[in-house]
């Protein structure tokens, strides 16, 4: 990695042979399962910035992306399991606020889970990526 022409190759993993290989061959990466706050991907990423060391790459030439569950608990209590243990919630600002911790982070492709899945947890989304888009450079959404 990275590639030499044709589509970007992005890479969702946590466990150590995938961290290897994502740091060998993509050009972009998602920690495997959903996170909520920025500090949560913390420890992921430090993950794969030694992978990428162990490699021989820079870890900086390696785009970052995130799923983050998001939920709006008065809209309806999200389903806690194994497979989504939490979620992001919080006000407008508080989600903004997040958007743009993951920025500082070097994420540059953020992805929500909403739950509920609903228009008016997508109306509200939208207000937090308005006022966030105000406050900061965009990441893609």
């Amino acid at each position: 990695g990275p590639r030499v022409g044709g589509p970007p190759v992005l890479v969702a993993g946590s466990g150590p042979r995938m961290l290897r290989l994502t740091a060998q061959y993509a050009d972009m990466w998602n920690p495997s399962g959903y996170l909520t706050a920025p500090s949560s991907f913390i420890e992921p990423h430090a993950k794969l910035s030694a992978a990428c060391t162990e490699v021989g790459r820079d870890p900086t030439t390696l785009g970052l992306t995130a799923m983050v569950a998001l939920a709006y608990p008065d809209l309806g209590e999200p389903p806690v399991s194994s497979h989504i243990p939490a979620y992001l919630s919080g006000s407008t600002e508080e989600i903004a606020a997040a958007m743009h911790g993951y920025h500082q982070m070097g994420v540059s492709h953020l992805m929500f889970h909403c739950t509920p899945y609903t228009a008016t947890v997508l109306e509200r989304l939208a207000e937090a990526v308005q006022v966030y888009r105000r406050t900061s450079r965009p990441l893609a959404f």
